[in-house]
């Protein structure tokens, strides 16, 4: 007997008893996992539609979080960083900010480069705003510099990045 049951246990006979290795094993089990997979994915963009395992490589973007030492913001912090994004983390308690900074850094592959730096600033303060401003306009510059070495020459959503910054709080770059 050599149907399913003989692909599935690799025996001519479809029994056990002395059991002969078949190539057809592997094959069998990699398709039915690839489409359990593919089945997976469709009922999942089906019903939900995007989630986070969607976002593609972020490498040479720049990203800027607020509230990233907890709570959602940390997700969000982690889940850049882990898509290799340099994400710039606003938040009140410096202690606090670096320790979740921390937290994110060791938990990238060696493989990623995703950075995360911590800028301390109350929103609720408008001169902290402006002094916010004044750093992320320094690092936007800072990447954007180095951002078309490091892709290769595509700079192009970096190179544009200083200019949408304009449109924030009145900034002009």
């Amino acid at each position: 007997m050599t149907g399913l049951t003989g692909a599935l246990t690799g025996s001519a006979n479809g029994g056990p008893k002395g059991v002969v290795s078949s190539g057809r094993r592997p094959t069998l089990l990699a398709a039915l996992g690839g489409a359990v997979w593919s089945l997976e994915q469709a009922v999942e963009d089906m019903l939900v539609g995007w989630t986070p395992n969607k976002i593609p490589d972020l490498s040479g973007r720049l990203a800027l979080v607020t509230g990233g030492n907890s709570g959602i913001g940390l997700e969000i912090l982690r889940k850049l960083a882990e898509n290799c994004a340099t994400v710039l983390m606003v938040t009140r308690d410096k202690e606090r900010g670096e320790a979740a900074a921390e937290q994110v850094r060791s938990g990238l592959g060696p493989g990623c480069p995703g950075r995360v730096e911590v800028l301390v600033a109350d929103l609720i303060s408008l001169k902290e705003v402006d002094s916010l401003i004044s750093q992320v306009r320094k690092r936007v510059a800072e990447h954007n510099k180095a951002a078309p070495a490091a892709a290769g020459g595509r700079g192009g959503r970096q190179a544009a990045a200083a200019g949408e910054l304009s449109g924030v709080y009145g900034c002009e770059t």
